[in-house]
């Protein structure tokens, strides 16, 4: 194994604790972008393409 886990795994050790402090902020930053671009996907209106969905 090139890389060692064992201090990012035990509860003990700093970058455990640092790792669970940064969790959030990132699972936050992330869920909030990818909330945003499915606003944006789902509100954009359909300009390209024609009007295929609206035909009728």
């Amino acid at each position: 194994m090139p890389f060692d886990f064992s201090p990012y795994l035990s509860p003990d050790s700093e970058a455990f604790h640092l790792g669970f402090f940064f969790l959030p902020f990132f699972l936050f930053f992330f869920s909030l972008t990818f909330f945003i671009f499915l606003f944006l996907a789902l509100t954009a209106p359909p300009s390209r393409g024609g009007e295929t969905s609206r035909s009728h």
